[in-house]
Formats: C-alpha cells, structure tokens, sequence
C-alpha cells in the first residue's frame, strides 16, 4: 500500500534513494532539496515541484538514475569522480547541471534527455548515441555544453531560445 511522504525539511541521504510505492513529495510551497549520495530508483512517484535533487556520489563505481514515470524539476550532479548513469529516460522540466562528476546517458541504451531550462556542464556529460531535446518556452534559455559533444541536439520548445555560452559540437 503507498501512501504520500511529503518534505517537511531539506533531505541528505548519504546512500541510495528508493521508491518502490506510493509519492515522495518536496512539498508545495517549500520545494525541498534532496540531497543523494547513490542510487535514486523511482517506481513509484516523484513530485518534484520546484526542488532541486543533487546527485553527490564520489565513489570509483557508478550510480543509477532510473526516474520511472516522474520528472525532475531541477537535476545537478555534483560528485567529483562519481558517475551517474540513467536506467531510463530523464526529463528535467528546468535546469539541468552538471558541477563535477559524470552524467552518462548508458552504453547500449542511449537514453533520451529532455531539459525545460538551462543545460549547464562543467563536469562530464556522456552523449552516446543518445538524444537531448531543449525544450524550454523561455527568451532566456542558456545551453553551456562544456565542450561535450552532444549525438543528436533537438531544440523543441514553443517560443524558447537558447543562448550558447560556448561552442556546440553535434556528432550526427
């Protein structure tokens, strides 16, 4: 039986994250940050809201995102050394960075990526063959690539812009 877990504070959790049923809520209104130093498997519900999950692991192995059916708000990886790789499709309604560590979409999979904001690189994001789509409906959209170079880059928002911040390199 789920039920709903609502944030009542900000949340570290120095391993893993599990959902397997029922909601884990940041709250409306107080959109708390999760903080998560290994996997972070969701099937059941994410709410993001406005939160922002930061993804801190810094171990030699590699970690798992599978975001099930939910979506992040804002999404940052930030473990220097660590590397988070997707199980599953990932979809960023606003910002998505990347601070240190490595973002990779995984070998074989080649996970499609949709970002609604900012796409901000300064550690390592592992294209593949896979696709990022923009799909932000701002004027002000930033796309810092961080010398990645990107397989297929689809820009698909309604009214958006991206303004590129350093040169863009597309494989195919």
């Amino acid at each position: 039986i789920g039920g709903t877990y609502t944030l009542q504070d900000a949340l570290t959790v120095t391993d893993g994250i599990t959902i397997t049923n029922g909601t884990l809520d940041t709250k409306s209104g107080g959109n708390y940050a999760i903080s998560v130093g290994g996997n972070w498997s969701n099937a059941g519900t994410f709410t993001a809201r406005s939160g922002t999950v930061t993804l801190t692991s810094t171990g030699p192995g590699s970690t798992g995102i599978t975001p099930g059916g939910s979506s992040f708000y804002n999404l940052t990886q930030n473990g220097s050394g660590g590397t988070s790789i997707l199980q599953g499709a990932l979809t960023v309604t606003n910002n998505l960075t990347i601070t240190a560590g490595t973002l990779d979409v995984k070998n074989g999979s080649n996970y499609a990526v949709s970002v609604g904001g900012n796409f901000s690189n300064a550690g390592t994001f592992t294209a593949r063959s896979g696709t990022v789509t923009l799909t932000g409906t701002d004027s002000d959209n930033t796309l810092t690539s961080g010398g990645t170079t990107f397989y297929n880059l689809t820009q698909n928002g309604s009214g958006g812009t991206y303004t590129m911040q350093d040169a863009l390199t597309a494989s195919n």
